[in-house]
């Protein structure tokens, strides 16, 4: 423990560690700047989902159960501050780390619709990562989770009865980065995507 600045009223430290699975069999589907989507290879409405969507030196991780019921949601905002240091540094009371509750939730109607550029990638269970470029127009809708920091979850049913679990991070007014998670008609994961659209 650090013996001497703000770092030495710390009395306590809490060490985390987390096993997962990397394994596309496992449902885990990662992209080259970090960002990832893990969960069931089939749809069950009991199972959990993680969504990770990286942008510059920062990331949210999103983790949700089913969005029709009412288990919570938990939501980590980080940022990268410097190579591993396993604890020889700490952050001192003078940091700019800020409380998520500053940031309120966003309204869906302003910051979702409007025509936005898309580049990204997608993963498709019959073949592999592709690039996509696109530009889309979106319209403002009623979403299953609203949450701080200008990030919503969405669980979509598209016409042909694939369900779609959307993340959405609205990093800034003009950028948001998207994660798609789509099911088939038979609930058998068939895409990943993600994405960053710029407000054309």
């Amino acid at each position: 423990m650090p013996t001497v600045g703000c770092e030495a009223d710390a009395v306590a430290t809490e060490v985390f560690e987390e096993t997962l699975s990397l394994s596309q069999e496992d449902g885990f589907i990662g992209f080259e700047n970090g960002s990832f989507s893990r969960g069931p290879p089939r749809y069950a409405s009991s199972s959990m989902w993680e969504h990770c969507m990286c942008y510059g030196k920062k990331r949210v991780r999103v983790l949700f159960p089913e969005l029709d019921g009412t288990e919570k949601t938990r939501l980590f905002r980080e940022a990268w501050d410097g190579d591993y240091c396993d604890g020889a540094v700490l952050p001192g009371c003078g940091s700019k780390i800020s409380r998520i509750e500053e940031n309120g939730a966003i309204d869906a109607s302003i910051q979702l619709g409007g025509k936005w550029s898309r580049g990204g990638y997608t993963w498709r269970k019959s073949g592999g990562t592709s690039h996509v470029s696109s530009v889309i127009e979106s319209r403002g809708r009623v979403v299953k989770r609203l949450l701080p920091g200008g990030i919503t979850i969405d669980k979509l049913v598209d016409e042909n009865d694939r369900i779609v679990l959307e993340t959405l991070w609205n990093v800034s007014e003009l950028t948001r980065t998207v994660l798609l998670r789509t099911y088939s008609e038979t609930r058998e994961l068939e895409e990943v995507s993600y994405f960053v659209d710029k407000r054309s």
